[in-house]
Formats: structure tokens, C-alpha cells, sequence
């Protein structure tokens, strides 16, 4: 039963065209599992050959050349736009953003857009949308930010409360240094009954800041 569980959540990456690392794959168990039983169940699939490592990441073997693919074109798109993305960051209103769906998944396709979570100052949403829709559109890049998720800091709570939105919300990538992070994970602890192995990040990743 522990391998059926870890094999669909490394499943659950490549449905996104990512891969995951192993305790990133622990994190997203739909079940609560001992971190040394889940080591022992993973190297008995790695063992089988059921499971492929590969540069710190967990695949399926017909997978790894296309992950690698768009892994690379999801690195390019933020350094691309990684200007607007800090504008955006200290734009009028803004509290706090992230990279959500293929963007926090490195799954972009090579043409793509930036998932964004974007928190804004209380009461201040419509206007801070109409704000970040005016800078894309002066930077003639209207088409390329999605906002996915667009809350003001009175309303952290996230309606849909699903195992796939608990992953979206655990993998999103923070570009901002502050509170607001844990404000959300603080006002969705729905997430951490979905995945109970699942914990907060505590640090930027470096690659994005």
C-alpha cells in the first residue's frame, strides 16, 4: 500500500510535466507516513527499477527527457521576465507574490505565462488589479501574467479545499521576503489535514529571488 501512495504522487508531478524530489514527494502523501518507512518503501521501488534518481529528482522513465525540457524553459521565462515580476512585488498595494501551477511545478511549455498569487493591502484588491493590469499593459505584456489566486489580506482563506489546490498552495514559490506566506498557511489549515506530512517553507529558494 506505501508504494501505491508514493508512486501516484510521483505520478501526481509528472500530470504537471515536473518531477519532484523525494521530500517533496513525501510532503505531497495523501497519507501520514513515518519519514524512515517511506525512505524504506522508496529504495525498495528505486531497488525494482519501478523508480528512477536523477540529479536529486524522482521519475517514471519515460518522463525524464520532456521534465528536463521544460524545467530549462520554466528557468528561462522567469529570468525573462524577472524586471516586471519585482515590479509587480513593489507595486502600489502589493503584500505579498508567489509562482503558482507550471511556473512553481517547472513544468512551462516554451511558450508560456507567469501563474501568479498575489496578495493585496485590505480593501484594495480591485484596485490593485486594475493597476497590474495597466503595468502589463504599458510593458506591452498583457497576455503574460495569469493571476491565479488574487486575495486581499483580510480574505487568506481559499474556498476550494481539495487535494490539488493543497499542492498548488504548498508549491508555489515566494518572491517576497515577508509574513504574508505564513499568514496564508495559517489561514488554510484544511492544507495540512490534505497533506499531512506537508510542512511551510521557511526560506526563499535562491533560484528565484
Amino acid at each position: 500500500m506505501s508504494h501505491k501512495h508514493i508512486l501516484a504522487t510521483i505520478r501526481l508531478a509528472h500530470h504537471f510535466g515536473s518531477a519532484f524530489t523525494p521530500e517533496q514527494v513525501y510532503r505531497y502523501l495523501r497519507v501520514k507516513m513515518d519519514e524512515g518507512e517511506f525512505s524504506n518503501r522508496l529504495q525498495e521501488l528505486l531497488d525494482a527499477g519501478r523508480v528512477r534518481r536523477q540529479d536529486g529528482v524522482l521519475f517514471t522513465a519515460e518522463v525524464e527527457e520532456a521534465f528536463r525540457q521544460k524545467q530549462q524553459w520554466s528557468r528561462e521565462l522567469f529570468g525573462k521576465y524577472r524586471r516586471i515580476l519585482g515590479a509587480i512585488c513593489r507595486a502600489p498595494w502589493v503584500r505579498f507574490v508567489a509562482l503558482t501551477g507550471a511556473n512553481a511545478f517547472e513544468s512551462c511549455r516554451k511558450v508560456d505565462d507567469l501563474d501568479l498569487f498575489i496578495i493585496t493591502q485590505k480593501n484594495r484588491l480591485w484596485l490593485c488589479y486594475l493597476l497590474l493590469v495597466l503595468i502589463s499593459k504599458l510593458l506591452g505584456k498583457r497576455g503574460v501574467l495569469c493571476l491565479n489566486y488574487l486575495v486581499d489580506e483580510a480574505h487568506l482563506a481559499i474556498e476550494q479545499e481539495d487535494y490539488f489546490t493543497a499542492v498548488q498552495l504548498m508549491q508555489m514559490i515566494p518572491l517576497t521576503a515577508n509574513g504574508y506566506y505564513r499568514q496564508v498557511m495559517e489561514a488554510n489549515p484544511w492544507v495540512f489535514r490534505v497533506l499531512p506530512n506537508a510542512r511551510p517553507v521557511t526560506e526563499l529558494n535562491p533560484r528565484y529571488v
